[in-house]
């Protein structure tokens, strides 16, 4: 269930902590690189979350101060969620947490299910010790 006034407080909230600590929002204007502050979109929050993670001090900063909730999806704003599923930014490969529904729409396309990493992990050991056998 979307709850999207709770997206906006908690997006709010990681907005205004960036700006009170000197991060801002890098754009480009004309060929020009400018700098603004962090702002919440309301009527797209998750737009908030992609300006964020497109900055890894800011995201590295936020979750050593543990402002990084796993408990919500950062899409729609679902909560409680079990973070089980994550949205992976594509430009820095940072890891975020999204709810079933969103992660079932498909949307965003750069999505994993943590559940199964274990057994990728697994099978790529199992692949390289045969081969390395096999050489031997």
């Amino acid at each position: 269930m979307e709850d999207i006034s709770q997206l906006n407080l908690y997006m709010g909230a990681l907005c205004k902590t960036l700006n009170d600590n000197g991060f801002r929002q890098k754009l480009i204007l004309n060929g020009e690189p400018r700098y603004i502050d962090y702002k919440l979109d309301r009527l797209m929050p998750d737009l908030t979350v992609m300006h964020i993670t497109s900055d890894v001090e800011a995201f590295q900063f936020l979750t050593s101060k543990g402002l990084i909730r796993n408990d919500i999806c950062h899409f729609c704003g679902e909560a409680p969620i079990d973070g089980r599923k994550t949205f992976i930014e594509p430009s820095h490969k940072i890891a975020f947490s999204i709810c079933n529904h969103c992660y079932a729409k498909g949307i965003p396309p750069t999505k994993i299910d943590v559940r199964n990493t274990g057994c990728l992990v697994t099978l790529f050991f199992v692949t390289l010790t045969i081969i390395l056998l096999r050489l031997n």
